[in-house]
């Protein structure tokens, strides 16, 4: 299968709400590189029900975060990652990639020391590195016209790390009525430069809802994922085994005394043809529906387009956006409310019911991250399960000699009279 190039975005959302709303319908990106998210509480959100991709720090507010598409198997980098700073570990062609979203905030020194040691770490183990600045100062280097004490601090780091800026032309990617600027920056080390492919930076001067605009790469390949998967929570699980005793009453299964391999074969088939029947496989559509969208919220989002450029250069063009704007906040706040009265009201099943608890407790599990183990953090997915494995099951490796390929053997099913007493066919139905 051909690999698929991997599009970035990245973006200022000044804490925007309908900035967020407006990144959220563009889908069409893997990676999103976000600085001052909207957050909800202390959780950054996008509003388009798609939380899970959102990478950050949960320990505070941050004013840092990535969106990335669940295909590309991201891992967050904690050792790389807080309030103003969130990084993760993907693959592109087989190599693992650390892409980082970074907030320089303008009254603190521009010199990060988190994101130093994660230029240095990278290019100690020659990983490429993808950052995505807010940098709040101005050099010719992203073609500024002058610099200020900061673009010069952060020249010498870059001169020193041997960083290369994507950044070319002049366009401002920061605008409101009264100036323009270039601070934001996309930023790569060597390892990046030669292996990724880089490509087709540019400016995006679509509308985004914020002072700041998009700007766009592509670098790299990956390959989609189309493992398909059963959605467990549409299973109706009485048919389910209505179906599993019918094949296992025909298959006569819990007639023998002695189970054999071949029974055990017999089971797993009947299991899956119930599986089949209530949960079949299918391939993820990636995207979760936005229920409470509607047209006349298209329509705005249309004028509001229009309008948005030419806001930047008259008064009366930026008077009529923000009353535009503010129509537009007051839409999707009715929208929202009417949508989630909708769903309270159609719950009417104990599983309805499970479902909203679920939505309202808003606990979203956390996913394993590269993780620290006797000699320091890990630097690749693969070295995090490592680790599990040392920690959780130290003998693993005792069970095959990785240089003889030999082992021990395993335990036959058939003629182990502890196995078969153990599990027999009455526990295995009690227990689907």
């Amino acid at each position: 299968m051909d690999g698929s190039v991997i599009k970035v975005i990245q973006i200022n959302l000044n804490k925007s709400k309908l900035a967020a709303v407006e990144l959220g319908k563009k889908d069409e990106y893997e990676v999103a590189l976000i600085t001052e998210p909207y957050t909800y509480g202390k959780i950054p959100t996008l509003l388009d029900g798609c939380q899970d991709k959102l990478r950050s720090t949960i320990a505070v507010k941050p004013r840092a975060c990535i969106r990335v598409d669940p295909r590309l198997k991201p891992w967050l980098v904690e050792e790389f990652t807080d309030m103003d700073m969130a990084t993760v570990a993907i693959k592109s062609g087989g190599k693992v990639v650390y892409m980082a979203s970074i907030y320089l905030d303008i009254n603190l020194p521009v010199e990060k020391v988190k994101m130093t040691e994660l230029i240095q770490c990278c290019h100690r183990k020659k990983i490429p590195l993808v950052m995505g600045l807010d940098t709040n100062s101005h050099s010719p280097l992203w073609g500024c016209e002058e610099t200020n004490p900061r673009g010069q601090h952060l020249e010498e780091i870059i001169h020193s790390s041997g960083i290369s800026v994507l950044n070319c032309g002049d366009e401002p990617t920061f605008q409101t009525l009264n100036g323009s600027s270039i601070i934001d920056v996309t930023m790569v080390n060597e390892e990046a430069l030669v292996n990724l492919n880089l490509q087709e930076w540019q400016v995006d001067l679509t509308e985004s809802l914020s002072d700041h605009k998009y700007l766009t790469f592509k670098f790299g390949s990956f390959i989609p994922n189309m493992e398909q998967r059963r959605n467990f929570r549409k299973a109706n699980w009485e048919k389910f085994s209505e179906i599993v005793d019918k094949g296992i009453r025909e298959s006569q299964l819990l007639e023998k005394d002695v189970i054999t391999c071949l029974d055990y074969s017999i089971l797993q088939e009947v299991i899956n043809k119930g599986l089949d029947v209530v949960s079949p496989l299918r391939t993820p559509s990636g995207k979760k529906p936005c229920r409470w969208w509607n047209n006349e919220l298209s329509d705005l989002r249309v004028q509001l387009s229009k309008v948005g450029d030419k806001r930047r250069y008259s008064e009366e063009h930026h008077d009529r956006y923000k009353a535009l704007r503010a129509l537009y906040r007051k839409k999707i706040k009715e929208a929202k409310r009417e949508s989630w009265r909708s769903f309270c009201t159609a719950a009417r099943s104990a599983k309805d019911v499970s479902t909203l608890v679920k939505i309202i407790q808003g606990n979203p599990s956390k996913g394993v991250a590269i993780l620290k183990g006797i000699d320091g953090y890990t630097s690749t997915p693969e070295e995090s399960l490592g680790v599990l494995m040392e920690t959780h099951f130290p003998e693993h490796k005792k069970h095959i000699d990785s240089e003889s390929g030999e082992g021990e053997e395993p335990v036959p099913l058939e003629g182990s009279p502890a196995l078969v007493e153990y599990v027999d066919m009455h526990k295995v139905k009690r227990a689907i």
